[in-house]
């Protein structure tokens, strides 16, 4: 039972981190070669991370082009509230569905269906898969 308290509540957890982070949206600024280090901005100019030097954009320094990753911090701040926003909306569908199946009486055990069971464990933040 202590396994599965800890896993509870994740989502909220996420929810929480989102709510907290700086305004999105936010952008990545690509050295210049004037320009110490690239990094990721917010809307209005304030840093969010420092990324790497602008040397390590040079191919002739990088061991890899980092442009991926700095992008994918960057798009994490509009991509986690809409997949959040997402996954709601797909429980609300899925909860709708299950409250019909129920009513109908489509399902004879309802505590032990697998869609309500897949339900409760989302939205404890426990996926069934774990």
């Amino acid at each position: 039972m202590a396994q599965v308290d800890e896993q509870c509540g994740w989502v909220d957890k996420i929810k929480e981190r989102e709510s907290k982070a700086t305004p999105g949206p936010w952008w990545i600024g690509l050295g210049s070669g004037f320009h110490l280090c690239t990094g990721v901005f917010a809307g209005d100019g304030f840093w969010i991370a420092d990324c790497l030097t602008d040397k390590m954009l040079d191919k002739r320094y990088a061991v890899e082009d980092h442009r991926p990753n700095m992008r994918f911090i960057a798009e994490a701040r509009t991509d986690i509230p809409r997949l959040l926003e997402a996954g709601e909306q797909m429980a609300f569908v899925l909860e709708k569905i299950i409250r019909q199946r129920c009513e109908n009486k489509v399902c004879t055990s309802c505590n032990l269906h697998p869609a309500c069971e897949a339900l409760y464990l989302w939205k404890v933040g426990k996926p069934e898969w774990e």
